[in-house]
Protein backbone atom coordinates (compact mmCIF):
# COMPACT_ATOMS: atom_id res chain seq x y z
CA UNK A 1 0.00 0.00 0.00
CA UNK A 2 1.38 3.49 -0.84
CA UNK A 3 2.65 6.00 1.94
CA UNK A 4 -0.27 7.94 1.58
CA UNK A 5 -3.17 5.65 1.54
CA UNK A 6 -0.99 3.80 4.70
CA UNK A 7 -1.93 7.30 6.45
CA UNK A 8 -5.37 7.31 5.70
CA UNK A 9 -5.69 4.06 7.65
CA UNK A 10 -3.66 5.48 10.35
CA UNK A 11 -5.63 8.85 10.65
CA UNK A 12 -9.41 9.63 10.47
CA UNK A 13 -11.62 11.69 8.01
CA UNK A 14 -14.48 13.40 9.11
CA UNK A 15 -16.37 13.34 6.04
CA UNK A 16 -19.39 15.42 7.94
CA UNK A 17 -17.44 18.74 7.88
CA UNK A 18 -16.92 21.13 5.37
CA UNK A 19 -14.09 20.41 3.43
CA UNK A 20 -12.59 23.93 3.69
CA UNK A 21 -8.78 23.44 2.53
CA UNK A 22 -6.46 22.16 0.22
CA UNK A 23 -5.74 19.29 3.18
CA UNK A 24 -8.28 18.66 4.31
CA UNK A 25 -9.19 17.64 0.64
CA UNK A 26 -6.37 15.99 -0.11
CA UNK A 27 -7.16 13.98 3.14
CA UNK A 28 -10.02 12.85 2.25
CA UNK A 29 -9.05 11.99 -1.76
CA UNK A 30 -6.47 9.29 -0.12
CA UNK A 31 -8.81 7.96 1.99
CA UNK A 32 -11.04 6.76 -0.91
CA UNK A 33 -8.32 5.74 -2.44
CA UNK A 34 -7.12 3.41 0.81
CA UNK A 35 -10.61 2.74 0.77
CA UNK A 36 -10.54 1.06 -2.31
CA UNK A 37 -7.71 -0.10 -2.23
CA UNK A 38 -8.52 -2.35 0.64
CA UNK A 39 -11.80 -3.67 -0.78
CA UNK A 40 -10.22 -4.39 -4.18
CA UNK A 41 -7.52 -6.65 -1.67
CA UNK A 42 -9.79 -8.82 0.09
CA UNK A 43 -12.31 -11.57 -0.58
CA UNK A 44 -15.50 -11.52 -1.00
CA UNK A 45 -16.19 -12.82 2.57
CA UNK A 46 -15.19 -9.45 4.06
CA UNK A 47 -17.60 -7.62 2.62
CA UNK A 48 -20.29 -7.46 4.25
CA UNK A 49 -18.25 -6.41 7.06
CA UNK A 50 -16.60 -3.75 4.70
CA UNK A 51 -19.94 -2.44 3.58
CA UNK A 52 -20.85 -0.53 6.64
CA UNK A 53 -17.54 0.85 7.64
CA UNK A 54 -17.45 5.01 6.33
CA UNK A 55 -13.22 5.49 6.51
CA UNK A 56 -9.97 3.38 5.41
CA UNK A 57 -9.02 3.21 9.55
CA UNK A 58 -12.64 1.51 10.25
CA UNK A 59 -12.21 -0.86 7.35
CA UNK A 60 -8.73 -2.05 8.32
CA UNK A 61 -9.87 -2.26 12.43
CA UNK A 62 -12.86 -4.35 10.87
CA UNK A 63 -10.59 -6.76 8.24
CA UNK A 64 -7.89 -6.90 11.97
CA UNK A 65 -10.71 -8.07 14.22
CA UNK A 66 -12.53 -10.69 11.29
CA UNK A 67 -9.07 -12.21 11.38
CA UNK A 68 -8.49 -12.13 15.36
CA UNK A 69 -9.30 -15.05 17.39
CA UNK A 70 -10.23 -14.82 20.99
CA UNK A 71 -10.31 -17.05 24.22
CA UNK A 72 -13.01 -17.01 26.72
CA UNK A 73 -11.60 -14.67 29.16
CA UNK A 74 -11.28 -12.22 26.38
CA UNK A 75 -15.20 -12.26 25.61
CA UNK A 76 -15.72 -12.01 29.03
CA UNK A 77 -13.54 -8.60 29.06
CA UNK A 78 -15.60 -7.67 26.05
CA UNK A 79 -19.48 -8.37 27.56
CA UNK A 80 -17.81 -6.17 30.68
CA UNK A 81 -17.04 -3.60 28.47
CA UNK A 82 -20.05 -3.58 26.38
CA UNK A 83 -22.56 -3.47 29.51
CA UNK A 84 -19.95 -0.86 30.88
CA UNK A 85 -20.48 1.23 27.22
CA UNK A 86 -21.93 4.38 28.29
CA UNK A 87 -22.31 7.18 25.88
CA UNK A 88 -19.29 10.29 26.73
CA UNK A 89 -20.35 13.72 27.46
CA UNK A 90 -18.11 14.64 24.46
CA UNK A 91 -18.48 11.46 22.23
CA UNK A 92 -20.38 12.05 18.82
CA UNK A 93 -23.01 9.49 18.18
CA UNK A 94 -20.84 7.89 14.71
CA UNK A 95 -17.41 6.93 17.12
CA UNK A 96 -20.15 5.75 19.89
CA UNK A 97 -21.49 3.26 17.93
CA UNK A 98 -18.12 1.71 16.23
CA UNK A 99 -17.14 1.42 19.37
CA UNK A 100 -20.33 -0.87 20.25
CA UNK A 101 -20.35 -2.08 16.78
CA UNK A 102 -16.58 -2.95 17.02
CA UNK A 103 -17.31 -5.42 20.66
CA UNK A 104 -20.09 -6.74 19.14
CA UNK A 105 -18.05 -7.89 16.52
CA UNK A 106 -15.31 -9.21 18.85
CA UNK A 107 -18.14 -11.06 20.69
CA UNK A 108 -19.16 -12.59 16.97
CA UNK A 109 -15.66 -13.65 16.48
CA UNK A 110 -15.78 -15.88 19.56
CA UNK A 111 -18.37 -17.66 18.49
CA UNK A 112 -21.61 -15.76 20.19
CA UNK A 113 -24.08 -14.37 17.59
CA UNK A 114 -26.15 -11.77 19.40
CA UNK A 115 -29.81 -11.64 17.63
CA UNK A 116 -30.25 -7.85 16.45
CA UNK A 117 -32.64 -7.24 18.70
CA UNK A 118 -30.11 -7.51 21.36
CA UNK A 119 -27.67 -5.72 19.35
CA UNK A 120 -29.73 -2.51 18.94
CA UNK A 121 -30.01 -3.19 23.28
CA UNK A 122 -26.85 -2.36 23.35
CA UNK A 123 -26.65 0.77 21.13
CA UNK A 124 -29.31 2.31 23.48
CA UNK A 125 -28.55 1.20 26.64
CA UNK A 126 -25.29 3.27 26.88
CA UNK A 127 -27.32 6.94 25.98
CA UNK A 128 -27.85 9.36 28.63
CA UNK A 129 -31.92 9.07 29.08
CA UNK A 130 -32.14 12.50 29.78
CA UNK A 131 -31.16 13.16 25.93
CA UNK A 132 -32.30 10.46 23.75
CA UNK A 133 -35.53 9.14 26.22
CA UNK A 134 -37.69 10.51 23.67
CA UNK A 135 -36.40 9.06 20.43
CA UNK A 136 -35.55 5.95 22.68
CA UNK A 137 -39.45 5.62 23.01
CA UNK A 138 -40.02 6.55 18.95
CA UNK A 139 -37.42 3.20 18.13
CA UNK A 140 -39.96 1.12 20.13
CA UNK A 141 -42.78 2.06 18.08
CA UNK A 142 -40.99 2.50 14.97
CA UNK A 143 -43.07 0.53 11.73
CA UNK A 144 -39.49 -0.17 10.49
CA UNK A 145 -38.53 -2.31 13.73
CA UNK A 146 -35.78 -2.30 16.06
CA UNK A 147 -33.23 -3.50 13.44
CA UNK A 148 -29.57 -2.11 14.56
CA UNK A 149 -29.36 -0.02 10.89
CA UNK A 150 -32.69 1.66 11.31
CA UNK A 151 -31.42 1.98 15.39
CA UNK A 152 -28.17 3.69 14.05
CA UNK A 153 -29.77 5.49 11.41
CA UNK A 154 -32.44 7.59 13.61
CA UNK A 155 -29.65 7.91 16.71
CA UNK A 156 -27.23 9.60 14.12
CA UNK A 157 -30.51 11.72 12.72
CA UNK A 158 -31.43 12.48 16.21
CA UNK A 159 -28.06 14.24 17.05
CA UNK A 160 -28.08 15.85 14.14
CA UNK A 161 -31.80 17.31 14.89
CA UNK A 162 -30.37 18.06 18.80
CA UNK A 163 -27.30 19.89 17.22
CA UNK A 164 -29.12 22.12 14.80
CA UNK A 165 -31.83 22.98 18.17
CA UNK A 166 -28.78 23.68 20.18
CA UNK A 167 -27.82 26.34 17.25
CA UNK A 168 -30.85 27.85 17.07
CA UNK A 169 -31.34 28.15 20.60
CA UNK A 170 -27.92 29.77 21.18
CA UNK A 171 -28.20 31.78 18.24
CA UNK A 172 -31.62 33.03 19.68
CA UNK A 173 -29.61 33.66 22.98
CA UNK A 174 -27.16 36.28 20.92
CA UNK A 175 -30.11 37.82 19.66
CA UNK A 176 -31.23 38.74 22.60
CA UNK A 177 -28.68 39.76 24.73
CA UNK A 178 -27.63 42.06 21.56
CA UNK A 179 -30.97 43.44 21.91
CA UNK A 180 -30.24 43.94 25.42
CA UNK A 181 -27.10 45.79 24.89
CA UNK A 182 -28.58 47.54 22.23
CA UNK A 183 -31.64 48.87 25.20
CA UNK A 184 -29.34 49.92 27.33
CA UNK A 185 -27.15 51.38 24.91
CA UNK A 186 -30.20 53.24 23.66
CA UNK A 187 -31.37 53.94 27.61
CA UNK A 188 -27.57 55.56 28.54
CA UNK A 189 -27.85 57.77 25.29
CA UNK A 190 -31.11 58.93 26.35
CA UNK A 191 -30.43 59.37 29.73
CA UNK A 192 -26.73 61.66 29.08
CA UNK A 193 -29.37 63.58 26.01
CA UNK A 194 -31.41 64.57 28.71
CA UNK A 195 -28.87 65.43 31.15
CA UNK A 196 -27.24 67.46 28.32
CA UNK A 197 -29.92 69.25 28.15
CA UNK A 198 -30.95 70.23 31.49
CA UNK A 199 -27.34 71.46 31.65
CA UNK A 200 -27.64 73.60 28.45
CA UNK A 201 -31.23 75.09 29.85
CA UNK A 202 -29.31 75.86 33.40
CA UNK A 203 -26.83 77.92 31.66
CA UNK A 204 -29.50 79.68 29.55
CA UNK A 205 -31.19 80.80 32.85
CA UNK A 206 -27.96 82.03 34.92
Amino acid sequence: MKHECWEAVQGEVNREEEVSSQVAAFRVRMDDKAQSLIVSSVGDEFLDDLDECTSAREMWETLENACTSYDILQEILFFRELSRGEKQETETMQPYLSRIQDLIKKIGKCGLELPDKVVSMFFLIGLPLDQYEGIIRIIEISPEGQTPKNVKMKLLLEEKRMKHQSERTDNNSSAKDSHKVLEVQNARNFSNKVQENRETRDRRDN
